[in-house]
Order: structure tokens, then sequence, then C-alpha cells
């Protein structure tokens, strides 16, 4: 049986699940709720905004020979810290909310490092979205939301 196999980092963007990060610290922004931030707030993260997500999906189709039987990452390059991540989104949304440390979670993944490259080799897929576009979309899609 034909297979190719897609694995994705940590996405972000419209439909993002509201246990992540982003769409938590997002709504306590928005509702101006302190942003409660997990241990140092130094782990990272590779944030994929969900638009190229739907093109790296997409990308074996038109390279069928060279994506089957092969097994890809499809990430950004860019880290961003939860510390980060908790300022851009309370500056972005214009909040008064204070960024709260709250003891860090057991078992949390403090660094995320996708190496994407075989996709961008093989298929010619790269991640194109930079954080802060993909941030300011994000929040566009977060304010029709009912919190």
């Amino acid at each position: 049986m034909p297979w190719t196999i897609l694995r994705y980092a940590t996405i972000y963007g419209e439909g993002m699940r509201e246990a992540l990060g982003a769409f938590v610290f997002f709504k306590q922004a928005m509702l101006r709720l302190p942003i409660t931030v997990h241990g140092d707030g130094k782990q990272e993260r590779t944030l994929t905004f969900v638009d190229d997500l739907v093109e790296g999906t997409v990308a074996p189709l038109s390279n069928k020979e060279k994506a089957l039987g092969q097994i890809f990452n499809l990430s950004t390059t860019e880290r961003i810290s939860a510390i980060k991540m908790a300022e851009d989104i309370k500056s972005l949304t214009n909040s008064s909310s204070e960024i709260l440390f709250i003891p860090q979670r057991k078992n949390q993944t403090i660094f995320e490092d996708v190496d994407a490259s075989k996709a961008e080799n093989l298929l010619g897929w790269k991640a194109k979205t930079p954080w802060n576009d993909g941030l300011k979309k994000t929040y566009e899609w977060m304010k029709t939301l009912t919190l």
C-alpha cells in the first residue's frame, strides 16, 4: 500500500486547540485576566501557522514520486518562547493583563526543534508565515469567538 507520513509541529491560527498556549494567552489577554506562563517562560515551540500546514499537507500530492514511502516533518524554523508569546499577545491586544509565572507543568517539553528540511528539499515546501504576521491573523479570528 502506498503511503506518506506527515508530522506536524505546534500549530496555531484559526481553529487551534483551546488548550494551546497561544489560545490561552489570547483569551486571558482579551478578557484582561492575568496571562499565566508556566515555569520561567523560556520553553520554546516552533509555532507553525495553520495556512502553511495546509499547503504542506497538500504538497505530497503534487510530488507523488518523491513523497511515496517518506516521512516529512512540517514546521517553521522560527522558535518562540512562552514569555515572548505572552508579551507579543499582550502587546497586540493592547491588554492591561499582568504576566503571571506559575509552576511548570509535569513532563513539559522545554525545547521543540523540528527539522523540516526534507520537506523543503523533496517537496519544495517551507513555512512562509512569520510569527508576527500569523499572530495578527490569529487575533482577527480570536475576536470572532465568544470567550
